[in-house]
C-alpha cells in the first residue's frame, strides 16, 4: 500500500515554494484536508506566531517547506536566516511535540563541506561552509531534539515551472544573450520539486504502514536525501537546460557550446559553497524499493513546461 493516510489535516509551511506548491497540489490529489497559511498568518521570521499556529490547528502531518535561502545575504543578515530556518523550527518542533504531529521538515545539501568526491550519506557529519548551511543544520537539530515523531529530508538544487529557479533563470538569460559563463567545478544533483512531493508522500505512506503495523523496524530511518540519480556541474546543468529548450523549439540567442566553464574561485561571494554537493539517494531507494530517475527526467519536464507557457 502506497497512499498517504488522508485521515486528519496536513499543515503545509511555505506553501508558495517550489516543494510547498507541489506538496498542497498532490495531497488534494489524494484527498488529504490540507491548511496552507500565508505568511501573515505564521510568519516564520516570529517563531512563538508560528507555534502558536500549529498549537491552534492541532494536524497530524506537520510538512515544513518554509526556508530562509538567500545564500549571500545570509553572510550579513544570519539573525534573519536563523530566526526562519532554526528558532521558528524549533518552536514549530515543540509545538508539534505538544499535539503529537509528524513533522516533515527540509533541509539542504550545504549541511556539508563539499569535500572529497563522493555522494554524501545521511549518516555523514554535517560541517556547513556558510551561514545559510548552519541556519538549516540548525534547524535540523532543533526538531530532532524536540522528541516530535520526524523525518527530515535534505533535498538539492530543487526547480520546478511554476517558480523561479536555475532553470527559468537559464532559460531567460538565453533569450537575451550570445554568451554565459557557469561555474564548472561544484557539483550537484538537480531535483523537481514533483519529485520531492511524491518521494515525501510515499516516505510518509511507508512511515504509516510501519506504525500501524508496529513494525517499527520496517522504518528505521529518520533522515532521508530525496534526490534522483546522477550528478552534474552548473556549467553541464546550463547547457542541457538550453539544449533541452532548443530541442522543444524555445526561440533563444545562446546555444549549448557558447555558455563558457569557469570555477568557483573565479565567482566570488559572499557565501561560500560547497563543491560536491552531491547527495546519495540509495536509503531512499532501498526505503521505498524503486530506483530513482537520474536528474535528466526532472529537467526536461521543466524545461518543456516552461517552453510551452512561453510560446502560447
Amino acid at each position: 500500500m502506497n497512499t498517504v493516510d488522508s485521515r486528519g489535516t496536513h499543515l503545509v509551511f511555505g506553501a508558495t515554494g517550489q516543494v510547498g506548491a507541489a506538496l498542497v497540489r498532490m495531497l488534494g490529489e489524494r484527498g488529504c484536508a490540507v491548511v496552507a497559511p500565508t505568511r501573515a498568518e505564521a510568519d516564520f521570521s516570529a517563531p512563538d506566531a508560528v507555534g502558536a499556529f500549529v498549537a491552534r490547528v492541532r494536524p497530524q502531518v506537520i510538512l515544513n517547506a518554509a526556508s530562509y535561502n538567500f545564500v549571500d545575504r545570509a553572510e550579513a543578515d544570519f539573525a534573519t536566516a536563523r530566526a526562519v530556518n532554526a528558532e521558528s523550527v524549533r518552536a514549530m518542533a515543540d509545538a508539534a511535540r505538544a499535539v503529537d504531529a509528524r513533522i516533515v521538515h527540509y533541509s539542504t545539501d550545504y549541511v556539508f563541506d563539499g569535500s572529497g568526491t563522493e555522494p554524501w550519506r545521511e549518516d555523514d557529519v554535517p560541517a556547513p561552509l556558510n551561514a545559510y548551511g548552519r541556519s538549516k543544520l540548525e534547524g535540523e537539530l532543533a526538531v530532532r531534539r524536540s522528541g516530535a515523531r520526524h523525518l527530515l529530508l535534505r533535498t538539492s538544487w530543487v526547480h520546478s515551472a511554476t517558480r523561479a529557479c536555475f532553470v527559468r533563470t537559464v532559460l531567460e538569460l538565453a533569450a537575451a544573450r550570445e554568451s554565459l559563463e557557469m561555474v564548472a567545478d561544484q557539483i550537484c544533483c538537480p531535483s523537481s520539486a514533483d519529485f520531492i512531493a511524491e518521494s515525501t508522500l510515499a516516505l510518509l505512506a511507508r512511515a504509516s504502514l510501519a506504525h500501524e503495523m508496529f513494525n517499527h523496524e520496517a522504518f528505521n530511518h529518520e533522515v532521508f536525501h530525496v534526490v534522483p540519480g546522477g550528478s552534474v556541474s552548473r556549467h553541464a546543468y546550463a547547457q542541457e537546460i538550453v539544449r533541452v529548450a532548443l530541442d522543444h523549439g524555445a526561440r533563444l540567442r545562446l546555444a549549448p557550446d557558447a555558455i563558457r566553464a569557469v570555477r568557483l574561485a573565479d565567482r566570488p561571494a559572499e557565501a561560500a559553497r560547497p563543491p560536491n554537493a552531491v547527495l546519495s539517494c540509495r536509503r531512499l531507494e532501498e526505503t521505498l524499493g524503486t530506483r530513482a530517475p537520474g536528474w535528466q527526467a526532472g529537467v526536461r519536464e521543466t524545461v518543456r513546461a516552461l517552453v510551452q507557457a512561453s510560446n502560447a
